[in-house]
């Protein structure tokens, strides 16, 4: 089952302060924990967004600071995984 996990994309679809994205979210080999991929390489609006990886918490990636939109993201793909 991992292995299918991390092959996967998850697909993301959502609207952030008026903007409409999509793309997805590539799962990073080794990152899967009970059905969770907990980093994922982000393609919103066929564009590199970054890798985004789970803290204990929260979602973070380097070099973006628009905290909410990393929230926005790390909320859709937790409801994907449920």
């Amino acid at each position: 089952m991992i292995a299918h996990l991390e092959k996967k994309p998850v697909p993301l679809h959502f609207e952030h302060e008026g903007v409409e994205y999509n793309g997805e979210g590539i799962p990073v080999p080794g990152t899967c924990h009970e059905g969770v991929c907990y980093k994922l390489d982000i393609i919103l609006n066929g564009t590199h967004f970054g890798i985004l990886h789970r803290l204990s918490n929260s979602w973070k990636t380097e070099g973006v600071d628009d905290n909410a939109l990393i929230k926005k993201i790390g909320d859709v793909l937790m409801l994907w995984y449920e």
